[in-house]
């Protein structure tokens, strides 16, 4: 008797086939339970997800505004830092204008008592004060003398008062001048020799020579005004 004889006609038992079906069964609710545990879980690893896309999106937004406020304050500390490098040259201007009127004032002061010490001749209903030139103070002024007029009348008034009315203008000015004159003929025997500029250069290249040459004259006198000039 072969396999399929004995098996021909054999029905399972009705207990055997409902253990097969519970096992189907539970087998399904195990698998809908499992993949119902997952997508809560995904859906709770989305949501933290999600919350800290938020939360970075905060963080970058709060970096953002901290950088572009840093940049303002570096911008508002440059800005004070030039208005008080501005205030303080202003304060030092001041502070030497001030020096200046009150070394002015003080020389007015020096004139009007200088004044006192005039003698004055009576012509008709006023006082002139008897002034005399010598021939030396008779003599015309040069460049350097007129200029350091001009520079006591607009900038030094109180010395220039004291020295007209003392007598002593001319003498001052005529002074300036040939201190000046002996000053600029000091430094063309000096600087020529120092620049490199000499008698061969001027037999070889006498256009050179003299642009040299008045370049630096001009160095020269502006050196002279520095020192007896402008001071």
């Amino acid at each position: 008797m072969n396999l399929m004889e004995i098996t021909k006609g054999y029905k399972p038992k009705q207990n055997e086939q409902m253990d097969q079906t519970m096992y189907s069964l539970d087998t399904t609710d195990k698998w809908k339970q499992l993949a119902k545990e997952q997508a809560e879980t995904l859906e709770k690893v989305t949501a933290e997800r999600d919350e800290l896309q938020v939360r970075n999106q905060k963080m970058n937004e709060f970096i953002q505004e901290f950088q572009e406020r840093t940049h303002k304050l570096k911008i508002e500390k440059q800005k004070l830092f030039f208005e008080n490098h501005e205030m303080q040259e202003e304060m030092q201007m001041s502070n030497a204008e001030i020096q200046r009127m009150t070394a002015e004032l003080s020389e007015m002061r020096k004139g009007a008592w200088n004044m006192s010490e005039l003698k004055y001749t009576q012509h008709g209903d006023c006082l002139l004060p008897e002034m005399e030139l010598t021939e030396e103070e008779q003599q015309p002024l040069g460049k350097y003398g007129m200029m350091r007029q001009q520079y006591l009348a607009s900038e030094r008034p109180g010395l220039y008062t004291r020295l007209l009315l003392s007598g002593r203008l001319m003498t001052h000015l005529h002074e300036i001048e040939q201190s000046a004159q002996y000053r600029l003929n000091s430094l063309m025997q000096i600087l020529p020799k120092q620049s490199g500029v000499t008698e061969d250069m001027k037999a070889e290249n006498p256009m050179r020579w003299a642009a040299q040459m008045n370049s630096l004259k001009h160095q020269a006198e502006e050196m002279i005004l520095s020192e007896l000039i402008y001071s």
